[in-house]
This record gives C-alpha cells, sequence and structure tokens, in this order.
C-alpha cells in the first residue's frame, strides 16, 4: 500500500464513522491510532472521532483520548471567548456573526473568523472591550480585505475580524448584511449562538474553499455531507446568491471535489441527477495527500478566478471588478514580504 492510499484508508475510515456512524470490524483489526489520531486531530474531527468511537462501543488508544480531552479543553476556552465577544456585540449595537466557528462544534476550527457589518477597525475597540487584545500589524493584504487579526490572552487561536467585507480581495460589500439577515440559532454547552444558514453556509464554501486554497479539511467534507444528505436546502436562494456573488465554478467545483469524495468512500451518488457540475472529463481530481484532500491549485485558483472576473465584467459589476483587479498586486506584494522574512 502507497502512502497516498494509506492516508486515503484513514480518511475513509473518518468519514464514514463521522457520517454513518460505523467502522468496518476488518478496519478495527488493523488501525494504526497513532496515524488515525495525526489525520483527525489536522483536519478538525478529532473529538468527534473520539465520541463516535466510544458510542460504538470503542474504546481509544489512552492518548488517543488524552488528545481528544486537551482539545476539548481548548475548544471550551474558544467557544467561552466567542460567548463574551457575543455578548459584547450585543450590548454595543454591533451586527456580526461568527460564520464557522460554532457549526462543528466540540470541534473547533484552528482560527476564529467574525464578521461585522461596520466597514471600519474603530469597531473593534468596543468588540474587544474587556479582553487583553494585541493586534497584528495590518498589511497590505488586510487594508484592502477590509480586515484585522488579534492575539487574544488565554486563547491559542488567532481571532480575525472582517470589516464589512468578504471574498479573496473584499469584493462583496453586502452580503455580510445578508448572511447576518439569515441566520439561524445554534446552542453549544448551553450558550446561544447565531450561525449562517445551511445556504450560506454551503455558498461559504463556495466563495471560500475552491479560490483560496489547495485543499480540504475532513470538518468541511463531513459539514457538506451532512448538509446535502438532509436534502432540506432552499436551492432557489443558492442559486440567486451565487449568481449575485459570481461564483458559479467555484461552487459548483466544490461541490464536483465532495460528490467525488462521496463515491470513493460510500460507492453511491450524493448530489441530485441532473445536479449543475463540470463533466467528469473537465472535472480537477482531488486525492487524500500529506494530510488533506488535495487539488491543483493553480489550474482550480486561475480557473475560478478568470470566471468569477470575466461573470463580474458581463454583469456590469464595476466595484467587484475593480477589486479583483487588486489581486495580481497582492501575489507580487506577498510573494515579495515572503522573500523578504526567509
Amino acid at each position: 500500500m502507497t502512502v497516498i492510499e494509506h492516508e486515503g484508508k484513514y480518511a475513509s475510515i473518518i468519514l464514514r464513522l463521522l457520517v454513518e456512524g460505523t467502522i468496518d470490524p476488518r478496519e478495527q483489526r488493523t488501525v494504526r491510532w497513532g496515524d488515525l489520531l495525526q489525520i483527525a486531530a489536522q483536519n478538525g474531527v478529532l473529538i468527534r472521532v473520539v465520541d463516535q468511537l466510544e458510542n460504538i462501543g470503542l474504546e481509544p488508544r489512552h492518548f488517543f483520548s488524552a488528545a481528544a480531552r486537551e482539545m476539548r479543553a481548548r475548544n471550551q476556552r474558544k467557544l467561552a471567548l466567542i460567548a463574551h465577544i457575543s455578548e459584547t456585540c450585543n450590548h454595543a449595537n454591533v451586527e456580526f456573526v461568527f460564520p464557522k466557528a460554532i457549526q462543528t462544534y466540540p470541534d473547533m476550527p484552528g482560527d476564529i473568523d467574525l464578521y461585522v457589518v461596520a466597514t471600519s477597525p474603530e469597531v473593534d475597540r468596543r468588540i474587544l472591550k474587556g479582553l487583553h487584545a494585541k493586534p497584528l500589524k495590518r498589511t497590505v493584504r488586510n487594508r484592502i480585505e477590509g480586515t484585522a487579526n488579534y492575539i487574544l490572552r488565554g486563547c491559542d487561536a488567532p481571532l480575525e475580524i472582517h470589516h464589512g467585507r468578504v471574498g479573496m480581495v473584499g469584493e462583496h460589500k453586502s452580503y455580510i448584511s445578508q448572511l447576518i439577515e439569515n441566520a439561524v440559532p445554534a446552542r453549544a454547552e448551553g450558550g446561544d449562538f447565531l450561525i449562517p444558514s445551511p445556504e450560506d453556509q454551503l455558498v461559504l464554501q463556495g466563495l471560500q474553499r475552491v479560490v483560496q486554497r489547495s485543499y480540504l479539511r475532513l470538518s468541511d467534507v463531513v459539514a457538506t455531507i451532512t448538509l446535502l444528505r438532509r436534502n432540506q436546502l432552499n436551492w432557489d436562494y443558492v442559486a440567486g446568491t451565487v449568481k449575485y456573488l459570481n461564483i458559479l465554478y467555484g461552487l459548483s467545483c466544490y461541490l464536483g471535489f465532495i460528490e467525488q469524495i462521496y463515491r470513493e468512500t460510500f460507492k453511491n451518488y450524493l448530489l441530485p441527477a441532473g445536479f449543475l457540475l463540470p463533466p467528469d472529463a473537465e472535472m480537477p481530481r482531488i486525492e487524500f495527500q500529506n494530510g488533506f484532500y488535495r487539488f491543483k491549485r493553480i489550474e482550480v485558483g486561475s480557473r475560478g478566478f478568470i470566471n468569477k472576473f470575466c461573470s463580474a465584467l458581463i454583469a456590469e459589476d464595476w466595484p467587484v471588478v475593480s477589486r479583483l483587479s487588486l489581486l495580481p498586486l497582492l501575489v507580487v506584494t506577498t510573494a515579495f514580504r515572503k522573500l523578504r522574512t526567509s
């Protein structure tokens, strides 16, 4: 078995465990807990994997459970911080939503994103009131995107605040208001939080995952499979929002990756018959290697950018066109900054 096949085997075990709650008896006898631990931890699913193993009567090795307990304690501290920020925002009349922190709890992403309607970083003083927050120096990219980053005492996850903008270069100015208007309640550790609607969660994946990265985490894959298997999405809303954001290629490609993974793991189809996806011959491939589901970043990202840029041109969406025109400059400045610090 090659390294890629070995890693892919553990990715499939985790997916079946978290989506269907099962593990093949033969795999129980051959699983290497250390390998499973490493892949689950770096893909943001460690705690749920341990919980599900215990639910089906399997007792993970001691070090496996110990790692999950440590991660659970860290995530509880993150959640307490999010609860504090939520309360502060409510008292200060700051419109906000945490786009991805709560949906996978008790697992949580490595960083904390906060979307606010306010376009000026001046609002951050109200948001961070009562917290020991150290601002990181804002780069050219931060200023164009409308983001600011902070290190918070007692929390190992950085906080990134998005001020009224979202997208590759902050090209979408009104979508955050739409996210907040459509937000739905969620509970975690007895607390109430607002999260994006299921439809907006899917749109955000298409907006961010394909054109801005070269890999997918298992936490994203599990979340999307769960959304699609419920089959209760308002596809008219999704289609309208995708058209408005000019991200048809991004979402289609992302869903194509999820469909590939699902077919290989569960030997079945996930998406409805006739669903709009690129033909198999044109669909980029994705495979599990070096710890994540990976795809060709230059091929996929460049096609996603070109499709989005051309869609915005055709729609005469000049604010988006002008913002996207800044991306080559950001690529050059980022590369130059890395050279200076290397």
